[in-house]
């Protein structure tokens, strides 16, 4: 099912397809770890997409990060974030490790 415009859309992370997958199916903002910013390919082509950064090491860059997911919902914009923080096969969930989920 397509979520209505301006949700917030948790999902396990479970290959690099993901992300491209739901694109394709949903129009929204990802929220991803900082580091991918650096990768080579993915992280130009996650910026020119609008990702969301958020620097998993500094809790307090939840302070940056929470008005921008806010601000993205309130236009109607639907945010996707992956709570475990990695990619695992999707037989158990790992801790959640999102502040934004939380």
């Amino acid at each position: 099912p397509r979520p209505t415009s301006g949700s917030l859309i948790v999902a396990n992370h479970l290959s690099w397809i993901d992300i491209p997958v739901a694109l394709t199916l949903w129009r929204c903002t990802i929220v991803a770890k900082s580091e991918v910013r650096r990768w080579p390919v993915i992280g130009t082509l996650a910026a020119r997409l609008g990702v969301i950064w958020i620097d998993r090491r500094r809790p307090r860059d939840l302070l940056r990060v929470i008005p921008l997911v806010e601000d993205s919902l309130r236009r109607g914009r639907s945010v996707l974030l992956f709570p475990e923080g990695t990619t695992t096969s999707g037989r158990e969930i790992l801790p959640f490790r999102s502040g934004l989920f939380e």
